[in-house]
């Protein structure tokens, strides 16, 4: 889960990018990406619960997919199927299902102080423990844009007329 305020504004996401630390490439037999849209500041093991109602959103889903990292340190991307409009008001879940896979890719992260990843089955509509880890990720996509005047900005900016 990722806080509003960490967010910052409104942007229509079309990927997703990580941070390798370790690991050249990891094979699923299929990967689901879930977007949705929370209120909650602490996620709880049942999955569906934590979305607000209607707002969870399947934006990318493959068959037998390989992803590779490159080096340490490098970015991957992940290009989803369908972009996904976020508010910039609520918090944002980023669900990543998969049946089965093998080798791994190991991505940065960081420990928080409350549960903002739950970790379960494939098949599972309860998580079977949550954590305080979080991903560290880029989401890429478009910024909204506030409308205004050349007067407004020229204000913003502190251009002066003479």
């Amino acid at each position: 889960m990722a806080y509003s305020d960490e967010l910052g504004s409104a942007i229509e996401i079309s990927s997703l990018s990580f941070q390798t630390f370790s690991g050249p490439k990891v094979h699923f037999s299929g990967l689901q990406i879930y977007l949705g849209l929370t209120n909650a500041v602490e996620l709880r093991t049942e999955f569906d619960s934590n979305y607000i109602s209607g707002t969870k959103t399947l934006v990318y889903d493959h068959s037998d997919l390989w992803l590779n990292s490159g080096s340490p340190g490098e970015w991957f991307t992940i290009d989803l199927d369908n972009s996904f409009w976020y508010n910039g008001s609520d918090n944002l879940i980023i669900d990543f299902c998969w049946p089965e896979g093998s080798e791994s890719i190991y991505v940065w992260g960081w420990i928080g102080d409350v549960n903002r990843s739950v970790y379960g089955l494939y098949s599972g509509t309860t998580g079977v423990a949550a954590s305080h880890e979080s991903i560290l990720m880029k989401l890429n996509g478009t910024l909204s844009l506030d409308a205004s005047t050349f007067g407004a900005i020229k204000a913003t900016l502190g251009v002066e007329e003479h």
